[in-house]
């Protein structure tokens, strides 16, 4: 029988798995970015394009432009691609990112010549038309009609709005009477502007071969190139930080965010602050959910997250409580974090979360597709693989001190405070 009185035995941290990583140049200048491994009969492609919500002028034009795409090219139907991709044995879905419109696609390699012109088509030959376009709309509609129930959705967009600002394109969010606004011209201008060969970057894992890489130029590799510039926002931080309270008298529960602005991913301590982050409320072991659900009882779940944009970034916190235990949570957030500002962390607790982090890295390499995944994140602000093992010697090297030097930065005066329910 398992002697369960004994903790496991504790290895050194094992090296990242290798990755077989390589690049390619479509000939209209497409980078191609391949993790190959022939021992499976499955490739996954992402096509990451530069069209995001960040760039649309009209509210819910960027999300319209990249759902619409599977609903009618110049040559095929909407039913049509729905067939060729079913029969195809492939699983397709897109979606619309506040700095990235994305297709993602799973199908067999030996599908390859019936994918890649469709996907082809979508990015050059979409036609918009105006009863699909009908359709979306009330869709989006809905889908906000049920999110606005929502006390944590509600809070979120209270919270962007509030930290960048409702008219900057992160804080910008849809609306009823906004989503409205959007015509057919619209999209179709977002589409010719930001959907070509030079705003495109493909990711693709899986069973990769020459076959597959000639199919791919012969068909993607056809996409225009243009050299549009990209408008870039520009507004100043926001100064406002009282408190928002939203009532919603229907609700048992309020939800709870406090954020403020922060670094990308590209500032040279970003990996030290995700492991102070993940200290606090990173993890199920984290400071938060020791003391407000294991403790206190205050919430089910919390959690804060560090979200890194293109162009800004946000770090929040986020808890649903019953809403008298409200002011009581909030101020038990703010004295975790203040503890983290004063106190040194033990060893005890520093290598239980230095074994989570690595371990949750060690799995995010597990195969392929998961590596893929890894560099899409970090290539989306021109970083390399070397991201990684730079964070692996930060998590293996940061010491207590350092935790407590970054709190005093990172836990400043300043948050937004935003409470619904």
């Amino acid at each position: 029988m398992t002697d369960r009185t004994t903790a496991p035995r504790v290895f050194p941290f094992p090296p990242l798995p290798a990755v077989n990583l390589t690049v390619q140049t479509l000939s209209n200048g497409i980078p191609c970015y391949c993790i190959s491994n022939t021992q499976i009969n499955l490739l996954r492609m992402d096509i990451r394009i530069q069209a995001g919500s960040y760039y649309q002028t009209r509210t819910s034009v960027a999300r319209a432009c990249i759902k619409l795409l599977t609903e009618g090219t110049e040559k095929h139907s909407s039913e049509e691609i729905s067939e060729i991709i079913d029969y195809s044995g492939g699983y397709f879905e897109t979606r619309c990112e506040r700095d990235f419109a994305v297709i993602s696609i799973y199908f067999p390699s030996s599908s390859a010549h019936g994918i890649f012109p469709l996907l082809q088509e979508m990015l050059t030959q979409a036609t918009f038309q105006e009863d699909k376009i009908k359709i979306l709309k009330q869709k989006i509609k809905n889908n906000l009609a049920i999110n606005l129930e929502k006390t944590s959705y509600v809070g979120y967009c209270h919270l962007t709005q509030h930290i960048f600002g409702e008219k900057h394109p992160y804080g910008a969010t849809a609306t009823m009477e906004n989503i409205d606004t959007f015509s057919r011209e619209d999209i179709v201008q977002f589409y010719h502007k930001y959907y070509h060969a030079g705003n495109m970057r493909i990711f693709l894992a899986g069973n990769i071969n020459d076959d597959i890489l000639d199919m791919m130029d012969h068909t993607l590799g056809k996409i225009n190139h243009t050299a549009s510039p990209l408008s870039e926002y520009k507004a100043p931080p926001s100064a406002d930080t009282s408190p928002i309270h939203v009532s919603k008298q229907t609700s048992m529960q309020a939800s709870i965010y406090l954020g403020k602005k922060f670094h990308t991913l590209t500032h040279p301590r970003w990996n030290e602050y995700a492991v102070l982050n993940t200290l606090l409320g990173g993890y199920f072991g984290s400071r938060l959910m020791t003391n407000i659900r294991e403790d206190k009882g205050l919430a089910y779940n919390i959690y804060s997250r560090i979200v890194p944009l293109v162009h800004d970034g946000m770090f929040y916190i986020h808890a649903d409580v019953n809403k008298q235990q409200v002011a009581l949570a909030i101020q038990e957030i703010y004295s975790e974090m203040n503890v983290l500002k004063e106190q040194l962390v033990d060893q005890h607790e520093l290598t239980t979360l230095k074994n989570y982090m690595y371990g949750s890295l060690l799995r995010n390499f597990d195969g392929v597709f998961s590596q893929i995944e890894q560099l899409m994140d970090v290539n989306d602000f021109k970083l390399s693989m070397n991201h990684f093992e730079q964070k692996t010697n930060i998590i293996k090297s940061i010491q207590a001190s350092t935790l407590r030097d970054l709190a005093q930065m990172m836990f400043t005066p300043g948050f937004v405070e935003v409470v619904v329910g």
